[in-house]
C-alpha cells in the first residue's frame, strides 16, 4: 500500500450475511492484525445485509423497519468484535456501517429525517468514530444534496461521497456540480474502475495512466479508493482471483 501513498484501508465489511470470515480469531482478523502491525490504520466495517439495496428501497414505513433490525445486527456484530477492537485501538481509527445511502432510496424529506433520527440513536452505542458511504443518481440538486451531507456529518458521522466516476450514474459535468457544492470535511471516494454493460455488476481496472491522473488530483478532501482490488499493478495482493 506504500508504493501508492496509501496510509489506511477501509474495510468494507467483518461480516457477510452468515459468512463472518472466522469471526475475531479468523483470516480476516488475522490479516487486519498484520496490516496494523505494519503501521496502517484501518476502519473496521461491520455486518453487511446481502438483501440491503432489496430492503432499502420502499415507503418510509418500509426502511423504518428495516432500519431498525439491522442497526440491531449492527449493533450486535459490534459487540462481538468489541474486545478486538480494544486490543487493537491503537491500529483501529474507526468503523465503517456497509450500508450506502443514495438519493435514490431517500428520496422525499420525510425518509431523511427519519434515517438521521434512527442514526442518532443508533450511534450513542459507540464510542468509537463511525464512518458512512453515500452516493449520488441525481435525485437531488446539489444543494439539496450538500444540505443533506451536512444533516449526517452534524450526527457525528465521517461521511464519504462515491465520485460514481466508475459506475457513471453521473456524467462529468454533472458530477463537478455536486462536487463544488461539498464543504471540505467530505471524503471523496475515487471509483478506480471501469463499470462494464450487462447484467449484474462487472468491471474492469483503470490502465496505469487513468489510475495515476486519479491520485494526481488535488483537493481539500480526504480520498479513498475504491477499491484496492481495482490496483493496476501485476503484484496487487489484493485483486480477484481469475
Amino acid at each position: 500500500m506504500e508504493r501508492v501513498g496509501i496510509r489506511s484501508l477501509v474495510v468494507q465489511w467483518n461480516q457477510y450475511g452468515e459468512e463472518a470470515f472466522g469471526g475475531r480469531q479468523g483470516w480476516l482478523a488475522a490479516r487486519l492484525e498484520s496490516t496494523i502491525e505494519q503501521g496502517s490504520k484501518i476502519w473496521l466495517g461491520l455486518y453487511a445485509d446481502p438483501d440491503y439495496f432489496q430492503s432499502i428501497h420502499g415507503t418510509a414505513q418500509q426502511q423504518n423497519r428495516y432500519l431498525q433490525s439491522y442497526f440491531e445486527e449492527l449493533g450486535a456484530n459490534y459487540q462481538r468484535w468489541h474486545s478486538w477492537v480494544e486490543r487493537h485501538r491503537h491500529g483501529v481509527a474507526g468503523l465503517y456501517i456497509p450500508m450506502e445511502l443514495s438519493d435514490y432510496d431517500f428520496d422525499t424529506k420525510e425518509k431523511r429525517k427519519q434515517l438521521e433520527y434512527l442514526l442518532q440513536q443508533h450511534v450513542k452505542q459507540y464510542d468509537i468514530p463511525l464512518m458512512i458511504s453515500v452516493y449520488l443518481s441525481g435525485a437531488m440538486s446539489p444543494k439539496e444534496t450538500q444540505y443533506w451531507l451536512q444533516d449526517l456529518t452534524g450526527l457525528g458521522l465521517k461521511v464519504l461521497l462515491q465520485d460514481g466516476r466508475g459506475t457513471q450514474l453521473l456524467d462529468d459535468e454533472t458530477w463537478d456540480e455536486y462536487a463544488q457544492q461539498l464543504g471540505c470535511d467530505i471524503g471523496i471516494i475515487n471509483e478506480i474502475f471501469v463499470q462494464q454493460e450487462g447484467n449484474g455488476f462487472s468491471a474492469r481496472k483503470l490502465n496505469l495512466d487513468q489510475f495515476q491522473a486519479v491520485m494526481k488530483q488535488t483537493s481539500c478532501h480526504a480520498s479513498v479508493l475504491f477499491s484496492l482490488r481495482y490496483l493496476p499493478f501485476e503484484s496487487n495482493p489484493f485483486k480477484l482471483a481469475d
